[in-house]
């Protein structure tokens, strides 16, 4: 078996990504609600801190398995185990249906989530595991962030950022933060998307999905590691673990200060208070129509309401 190992100038020594790398797949696309019969595992690519990129496509395995993507599959697992902490842009993502009608809501299906269902048809123990709400996965005993995830926040992406990157495709962000989009077809300005990647020359593929990791470990190493930097200032802060902490938001953040300080008789909680807001009668409200009209350089307020005590209502 042979599979393509890759060098790379760019490389990052901070402790903060010390032994790690940026982890992708592709998967032949499907409609609908995915079934095992739909798809395939087809690719995995690796990006270390330090550079060096791992390419495993499933035809590496074909002449020497009757089961190329079971292979493909031990092979990415192994590198899983690897490396102490991994990233991913949309890793942990899972598909939402409403439980009676069975319709679409929202979200897509994410890498971490096909790698279980496909280690589930073929017979392999899966790292995967869902949170309590099954809305999103992550590794058992395994470190990994979703950088999707991370850099969604509020207060990355306005406060660190200043709303630079309207989207959250990993194409827009690496564009304005790094300068450099995803994998471009050859003799095209057309860029390449998960949906389309598999009509590619194996070659192709291979270069599509190195650059999609190199992204990822690129931002997770940008200026220094500055957003990774910022999360564990956060996380030592509301004394959360750092990789929950990179998952999870504000509400969650500060829900575990409290209880810390709850715990270490900082504050109580009250569950009786004699103090009572004074009841006022208030009679309504009178609203207003706007008048209709062209308005120009003129304010205008759509709709006045007024609110009046019980006693000036005539």
């Amino acid at each position: 078996m042979s599979q393509g190992v890759y060098s790379t100038n760019s490389n990052n020594h901070n402790n903060v990504i010390r032994n790690s790398a940026s982890v992708d797949l592709e998967w032949i696309p499907y409609k609908g609600e995915y079934t095992h019969e739909k798809t395939k595992l087809t690719t995995a690519a690796f990006c270390t801190n330090l550079g060096t990129k791992i390419v495993l496509h499933i035809s590496h395995f074909e002449k020497h398995s009757a089961n190329p993507e079971k292979q493909l599959i031990l092979a990415i697992l192994k590198y899983l185990d690897t490396f102490d902490l991994t990233f991913g842009w949309y890793t942990t993502g899972v598909v939402k249906y409403d439980p009676k009608t069975g319709d679409y809501v929202e979200g897509k299906d994410s890498d971490f989530f096909i790698l279980d269902k496909r280690c589930e048809l073929h017979n392999i123990a899966s790292p995967v595991v869902y949170s309590r709400s099954g809305a999103s996965t992550f590794l058992h005993n395994r470190k990994h962030i979703d950088l999707y995830k991370v850099y969604g926040k509020e207060i990355i992406q306005k406060g660190v950022f200043n709303d630079s990157y309207r989207t959250l495709h990993l194409d827009e962000v690496s564009q304005v933060l790094l300068g450099l989009g995803k994998y471009k077809e050859i003799n095209s300005d057309k860029v390449t998307t998960g949906s389309t990647a598999h009509l590619l020359s194996i070659k192709e593929q291979i270069e599509y999905i190195k650059r999609d990791a190199e992204l990822v470990m690129m931002l997770a190493s940008y200026n220094d590691c500055l957003v990774l930097r910022i999360m564990g200032f956060i996380a030592v802060y509301s004394e959360m673990d750092f990789i929950i902490t990179c998952h999870t938001g504000v509400t969650k953040w500060y829900a575990n200060i409290y209880n810390k300080m709850i715990e270490r008789n900082e504050c109580t909680i009250q569950s009786s208070c004699d103090h009572r807001v004074t009841k006022q009668e208030i009679a309504g409200g009178n609203s207003i129509e706007p008048i209709k009209g062209f308005y120009k350089n003129e304010p205008v307020d759509a709709v006045k309401i007024i609110l009046l005590p019980k006693f000036l209502q005539m």
